[in-house]
């Protein structure tokens, strides 16, 4: 459980900390398609934490957990999406580290939240 809800908050970091202020600069990074995959996920990982925790909370021999996964078997394939979106959004960072404006952008971010930013 820990590790989810660990999951859940970084998610939930990156979504307001980067991609959403992000959004405002689409000439510097087009985060629109990697921003929808993570707040789909982020959805669906909420959903997940929740029907998990009162099961492991009460937690006996007979507890089964599968039907929490069946449940949310399209959720899975949000994943195939995001991970073709992946790979051009990383190549974008790498090009957009070149550009001042990003990189003082990130800076500010970084300044702005680094405490949260290192619990998780």
């Amino acid at each position: 459980m820990q590790t989810e809800r660990a999951y859940v908050e970084s998610l939930k970091l990156v979504q307001q900390h980067f991609l959403e202020p992000m959004a405002e600069y689409p000439d510097l990074l087009d985060v629109k398609a990697i921003h929808v995959g993570i707040t789909i996920i982020l959805g669906y990982s909420n959903i997940l934490l929740n029907k998990l925790m009162p099961r492991v909370q009460n937690w006996s021999p007979r507890q089964c957990l599968a039907d929490v996964f069946l449940s949310l078997t399209d959720y899975m394939k949000v994943y195939t999406q995001y991970v073709k979106d992946y790979t051009p959004l990383v190549q974008q960072l790498v090009v957009s580290k070149s550009n001042p404006e990003f990189v003082g952008l990130l800076k500010v971010r970084r300044c702005r939240h680094q405490r949260k930013l290192k619990r998780v």
